[in-house]
């Protein structure tokens, strides 16, 4: 689950540049045919020095891919079969799927957070008196506390159970409920793809933040 984590900050640029250092000029050749790109401008990119970039460029220009959706192109790294690239673009659609359940997910549980409740949460999180403070004057506390320690590393898209023995003991038992969801969902969710090599380039080097 932790690794998952650190994916998640697997960005658009991040998903390009990896996608550059494994495309061949034969397959953006043949991805340049998949896309119906003009002969003449697929024969100057592949014959560029930066080719594998230009044509990302090229795809991302007319449209075929931008940062919030690669299916079309996982389509095309699967059915050309081109060196299982296409793990590269699954990985980063499911991480964006995830993130923006969790997103909804804090939305939800703050609605039933109220001012003396995330009061109280800081202080069982040990939650700085300057992070306490950006926290209690905000407009919404109880979401700007689930943000603050989801900073903190005591709660991210993959696990949010370190929430469950406090909210239990305040008696919030719809919030309760609904980490149990969220959990579930998780889990049930987590089919993430088992090349071990290519999942970590995608994550190699993007976990020093």
């Amino acid at each position: 689950m932790k690794d998952i984590h650190i994916a998640s900050i697997f960005t658009f640029s991040n998903l390009k540049e990896e996608l550059s250092s494994k495309l061949t000029q034969t397959d953006c050749g043949n991805l340049g045919r998949y896309f119906s790109l003009p002969p003449d401008q697929v024969k100057t990119i592949i014959t560029s020095p930066l080719y594998s970039k230009n044509f990302l460029l090229a795809l991302e220009e007319r449209g075929f891919i931008h940062p919030s959706n690669v299916n079309r192109l996982t389509d095309a790294l699967t059915e050309l079969k081109i060196n299982h690239t296409h793990l590269l673009t699954e990985t980063y659609m499911k991480l964006r799927d995830q993130e923006t359940e969790y997103d909804r997910f804090l939305a939800g549980l703050s609605a039933h957070l109220t001012f003396s409740i995330t009061v109280k949460l800081c202080d069982n999180f040990e939650v700085t008196d300057k992070n306490k403070k950006t926290v209690i004057s905000s407009q919404n506390p109880g979401l700007s506390f689930l943000l603050t320690i989801d900073k903190m590393g005591i709660i991210n898209p993959s696990d949010v159970s370190k929430l469950e023995t406090p909210l239990e003991e305040y008696r919030l038992l719809q919030a309760v409920a609904k980490i149990h969801e969220y959990q579930s969902l998780v889990l049930s969710d987590e089919t993430m793809p088992r090349d071990e090599g290519i999942v970590n380039s995608c994550v190699h080097g993007y976990n020093e933040d």
